[in-house]
């Protein structure tokens, strides 16, 4: 009689997926708990592989509200498309790289999918600022970019050379964005929810990294892309909940009029 119900075949796709090689396989699924308490190394590996998870599920929709927001609006205003075209680009590199090096999926999958999603908004941003062309030539462009890089068309020391630029990457692509928030004291059509999933993505990306892939610039690329989401969220935060709004288009419709008297 079996000791559990479950198929051996499945458990053993099951740990092989959840459970680190460091790990013991246990003998059933019940003794797994008291082998993870009695294995603080273990605990740490199989809470990195189940957030990672978690991530490239919730990568999988991070950028909808976004999405949603633009076409709801019918405007991509406030947001920076020269943020979305270096981030995108960040994305397409660093997911080549991680399929070439063979990093397990819950390391890099999320990659795939934003990737995907910001395609969509690139398309989105151009087409609602009045350039119909480009909606479809830009994204194209990228989806060729990104084939040529994963089937090996560039040089794999060419991509780890471009990952040493994580942090260049993250500083480019959300500067701007920060910027324009700050001059224009709004968000425009920025979602808080986007905004709120990569600052915290990014922050469990730094714990994951550090267990499983074993990459300086790729750990410094997620720490700067951590605490720069921070700053953005913490703009939306501020530009629609805190500061009133269109206080300042007030004060400076205001200024000539006080110059004229």
């Amino acid at each position: 009689m079996a000791k559990h119900p479950i198929p051996e075949e499945i458990l053993g796709q099951l740990y092989s997926r959840f459970l680190p090689s460091p790990c013991p396989i246990p003998e059933s699924p019940l003794d797994l708990p008291q082998l993870l308490l009695d294995d603080r190394e273990c605990l740490s590996l199989v809470l990195s592989r189940v957030l990672g998870f978690g991530i490239v599920l919730l990568a999988g929709i991070i950028k909808l509200p976004q999405i949603l927001s633009i076409v709801g609006n019918h405007s991509a205003e406030g947001i920076s498309v020269n943020a979305y075209m270096l981030e995108t680009f960040g994305y397409a590199y660093n997911l080549s790289f991680a399929m070439q090096m063979g990093y397990p999926v819950t390391a890099y999958g999320e990659f795939a999918l934003i990737l995907g999603q910001n395609l969509i908004v690139l398309s989105l941003i151009f087409y609602y600022n009045g350039s119909t062309r480009s909606a479809f030539a830009v994204p194209l462009a990228y989806v060729c970019m990104t084939a040529a890089m994963m089937f090996g068309m560039i040089q794999i020391e060419v991509l780890r050379a471009l990952t040493g630029l994580n942090a260049l990457t993250a500083v480019g692509s959300r500067l701007p964005q920060i910027a324009k928030n700050y001059k224009s004291g709004s968000i425009g059509s920025l979602s808080l929810l986007t905004c709120l999933a990569l600052a915290l993505g990014s922050m469990v990306r730094v714990y994951t990294t550090l267990k499983e892939v074993n990459e300086p610039t790729i750990l410094l690329g997620f720490i700067v892309s951590g605490s720069l989401n921070l700053m953005v969220l913490g703009q939306v935060i501020f530009y629609s909940y805190i500061k009133p709004s269109g206080s300042k288009t007030e004060e400076i419709k205001e200024k000539p009029g006080k110059k004229t008297n």
